[in-house]
């Protein structure tokens, strides 16, 4: 099962490019696990330092409801979305399903 983790890592267009080239190599209905950060529930201080300064600007866009989106942009259909509380920096866990050829 293809998975991707620190998409985060990559600028907005390489990423984007990314996410399509998986949706367009997986066979129709394959499975492609993402994990990458996610915010905390609760405003975090320690989060808050973290994304300023160790992450890149564009990081961000993959936060919360962004990383499904990504995909979603791509066909993907989200089967589930996971988030874990770990500490200092969330993560989320998205499975989600190739788009019809």
């Amino acid at each position: 099962m293809p998975a991707a983790y620190g998409l985060q890592e990559l600028p907005s267009d390489v990423r984007m490019s990314a996410v399509r080239q998986a949706a367009r190599v997986l066979r129709r209905g394959g499975l492609l696990l993402a994990v990458d950060i996610d915010p905390p529930p609760r405003p975090s201080r320690v989060f808050s330092m973290y994304m300023r300064w160790i992450e890149k600007p564009h990081a961000p866009e993959v936060l919360g409801p962004g990383l499904s989106g990504l995909l979603e942009s791509a066909d993907f259909e989200i089967r589930h979305r996971f988030t874990e509380e770990t500490k200092p920096v969330p993560f989320q866990l998205i499975e989600a399903v190739a788009p019809p050829a």
